[in-house]
């Protein structure tokens, strides 16, 4: 019997925030090795071991096989001293030295995501930050790295036990996906309607909320501030996605205003001057 061996491998290029992690996670299954994988400042980390041939097939499939959002500009691989590990890990991420990794792009939503956005059935049905491993906001919510839900936006949310049970099920497509979330412990978005002043007219805000806001503004006037995490989420760009996605299957909302607060069209506004 072949005695097993260990590599530490490390991948550069866009690696983080592209569900690298879980797809390595996978190919360890796959192959039959034991180790741990991480995100660090640089990329990702990887320490695998077991039989040599099994090594050499799992460092040529994330060659030849990475995850459809990576770009893999590097595969650097050294042989390091057995230890024995048991069983395949995701470690939790390490930076210390200076932070060089990048991070993927914001995604389109993927097909999956937009089924269940579309049906009524489904826990997501028109929620407008509804992601996965394979789509979503990456780049423009991140705050650091190494990328992870804690160097995001998405840190002040808590994953409700349902959001939880997703992210740390190998067999679930929101396997370690940072922004997981739903409409019970994510963002969520309000269309309020508040008087305009003076102009006997209305006009439509839209509202960004954390799950433990309730009700609309207050007062008649522009909604209120943001609370820092939906500021940093809307500030970032991660709003004008979601309520495109969420026109794709909830009928057109038309604004009607009141004659009152219609504006007067140039040949009124001319002859009025006359």
């Amino acid at each position: 019997m072949t005695a097993p061996a260990r590599s530490r491998i490390r991948v550069a290029g866009i690696v983080q925030g592209v569900g690298f992690r879980p797809f390595v996670h996978a190919l360890a299954a796959e192959f039959g090795l034991a180790g741990f994988v991480g995100n660090d400042e640089s990329g990702v980390l990887i320490e695998v071991e077991g039989p040599p041939a099994a090594l050499t097939g799992f460092v040529a499939a994330i060659r030849e096989r990475p995850p459809s959002l990576a770009v893999v500009t590097g595969v650097d691989v050294a042989p390091v001293a057995v230890v024995g590990d048991a069983s395949f890990t995701i470690a939790p991420s390490s930076a210390r030295g200076p932070r060089s990794t990048l991070i993927s792009p914001d995604t389109a939503t993927c097909a999956d995501c937009l089924r269940e956005l579309c049906d009524p059935a489904d826990r997501r049905f028109r929620y407008p930050f509804i992601n996965c491993t394979n789509c979503g906001p990456r780049f423009t919510i991140v705050t650091g790295v190494p990328y992870d839900r804690a160097s995001t936006t998405m840190a002040p949310f808590p994953m409700c036990a349902e959001c939880a049970r997703e992210y740390a099920d190998p067999a679930d497509r929101r396997f370690h996906a940072q922004p997981v979330c739903c409409p019970a412990c994510g963002p969520s978005l309000r269309f309020a309607w508040t008087a305009r002043g003076g102009q006997g007219g209305q006009e439509s805000h839209l509202h960004a909320t954390t799950p433990h806001e309730s009700g609309f503004p207050a007062t008649p006037g522009p909604a209120r501030a943001h609370t820092d995490p939906i500021a940093a989420i809307t500030r970032r760009g991660w709003c004008a996605a979601p309520v495109a996605l969420t026109s794709i299957c909830a009928p057109r909302i038309t604004e009607r205003r009141s004659p009152s607060s219609r504006r007067p069209s140039r040949s009124s506004a001319a002859r009025s001057s006359r």
